[in-house]
């Protein structure tokens, strides 16, 4: 199995709900989301499996 680290893209964000409970912390996960789309903040995800990208073209 391989596994990978990946920057989470700001249009991925709702995925985070998969490793936490955000309804639960809803002010920190607007907070953090805000600061993903500005730069200020850089979220990684640690997946295991195929990693599929997207074509560039």
């Amino acid at each position: 199995m391989d596994y990978h680290i990946q920057k989470l893209k700001p249009h991925d964000f709702d995925k985070l709900g998969n490793i936490w409970d955000m309804s639960k912390h809803e002010k920190i996960s607007k907070t953090w989301y805000e600061q993903l789309v500005s730069g200020n903040r850089v979220i990684f995800v640690y997946t295991k499996g195929i990693l599929v990208r997207k074509s560039e073209n």
